[in-house]
């Protein structure tokens, strides 16, 4: 058995996994560490803060290996957190946040998954077509916004992933009022920032190009946050 410091430093390492080979191996590593930190000599606050973190790391290495599978798994663990009537009020907004993040993910995989063919990846025709499927995403990303115990990084974060859905859904005007919130929440967002100027670039491109079909709008190289 390990102590926390020795758990916790596993889950931060493998977390910088980045080789694809290596990565299908971190995300077994990851299942059978929470299923060891489960069973170890650990109390009650350390064994959720260990949670909150493998939920973290899961829902990250998954995304970047294209696995819903996984990120799912990601995805429980916050949901644990968050219906655990004795986590610490000041988990639960990040809690809430890697649910967000999870839920976003695997509906970005389904979405390529189903794309329709010549139908351009950029075309948030069937975001427009799904409409609940993100519904959850944005009262998350809401909920850890409104929360006075969430961390301002984390609100700044929300805020900027926010952005990104309302403006990958073709939800402009909501995207920019998002981003705009992210940097007042944390003027130091560089990805706010950034995105807020790609959006209002990629607009004026359409608007002087005279449409706003969805066919012919392309979503801002946004950056979101993990």
């Amino acid at each position: 058995m390990g102590t926390f410091e020795t758990y916790q430093r596993q889950a931060v390492e493998l977390n910088g996994v980045t080789e694809p080979a290596q990565r299908a191996l971190a995300l077994a590593d990851l299942r059978a560490l929470e299923t060891e930190i489960s069973s170890a000599g650990l109390n009650d606050s350390e064994r959720r803060s260990l949670l909150f973190t493998l939920s973290s790391v899961m829902i990250n290495l998954a995304s970047d290996a294209g696995s819903a599978d996984h990120v799912k798994v990601g995805v429980e663990w916050a949901t644990r957190l968050l219906d655990d009537d004795g986590s610490p009020a000041v988990l639960i907004p990040q809690a809430a946040y890697n649910r967000a993040n999870g839920l976003a993910e695997m509906f970005g995989i389904e979405e390529a998954a189903n794309r329709q063919p010549r139908v351009a990846s950029s075309s948030p025709a069937y975001r427009l077509e799904h409409l609940d499927g993100l519904r959850e995403v944005r009262k998350l990303y809401r909920r850890v916004e409104s929360d006075p115990l969430a961390p301002t990084g984390i609100r700044g974060r929300a805020l900027c992933n926010l952005g990104n859905v309302l403006d990958e859904s073709g939800r402009w005007a909501e995207a920019y009022s998002a981003y705009s919130d992210a940097l007042l929440a944390d003027p130091t967002n560089g990805n706010a920032a950034g995105n807020i100027a790609e959006l209002l670039s990629c607009c004026a491109a359409v608007w002087d190009a005279g449409s706003t079909s969805v066919d012919t709008w392309l979503p801002s190289m946004t950056t979101t946050w993990r």
